[in-house]
């Protein structure tokens, strides 16, 4: 009889075996990778992405007619007061990279070990329900690589219907795309993502 411990790694290997069969080894990776940006006045930058995603997240700013950028993300660490989260070393790091500063506002989520997507929307959907904005266009949200499909997910399961979203993926330099299955950093980031948009999809309401 198998332990219990081995039964999640199964699930897990045979979610990706259906995934390769249904998506197959490259459609899996332009699945979920959402590249589809709307007509948005605010754009959305996921804390956590690296550095060359936030020269990216900076440069369309300034060319896409945006009025607001927003970081989002909690901190790293849970026993850390007075720690800086993501979404304000961001927004920091953004400012230097040429974004005027009364332009980007850092909407912190709280610290979770788990669910950290959906917690970051949580806390934007609360900002602009406490805010005067009313949004005549819509929402871009930029994030890196294959997550893109899981953060859609996520933001159009927390935001109002009515309310547009886009999608800006950056691409990752940890693999090469078209050869994503053949690098540890590919299987890594795309099982993972799957896993991700697939539990986002089932079990997020």
């Amino acid at each position: 009889m198998p332990s219990l411990k081995t039964r999640p790694l199964k699930r897990f290997a045979i979610v990706g075996a259906l995934c390769v069969a249904v998506f197959g080894i490259g459609g899996m990776h332009s699945f979920l990778v959402m590249n589809q940006p709307a007509d948005a006045e605010i754009l959305v930058v996921e804390g956590w992405v690296p550095e060359y995603a936030l020269r990216s997240a900076a440069l369309e700013f300034n060319r896409g007619g945006y009025s607001l950028l927003v970081t989002t993300g909690g901190p790293s660490e849970k026993d850390c007061p007075g720690c800086p989260t993501s979404a304000a070393i961001s927004a920091r790091r953004i400012v230097k990279l040429g974004v005027k500063e009364a332009n980007v506002i850092a909407v912190p989520a709280p610290y979770v070990a788990f669910d950290r997507t959906l917690t970051s929307a949580q806390a934007f959907k609360k900002f602009l329900d406490g805010s005067d904005m009313r949004l005549s266009k819509g929402v871009n949200i930029l994030t890196v690589g294959p997550h893109a499909r899981k953060t859609y997910t996520v933001y159009r399961k927390v935001l109002p219907p009515g309310v547009h979203i886009g999608m800006i993926s950056v691409p990752t330099d940890d693999y090469d795309p078209r050869f994503w299955w053949a690098s540890p950093a590919g299987i890594k980031w795309v099982s993972r993502d799957m896993a991700g948009y697939l539990y986002a999809l089932l079990f997020y309401w």
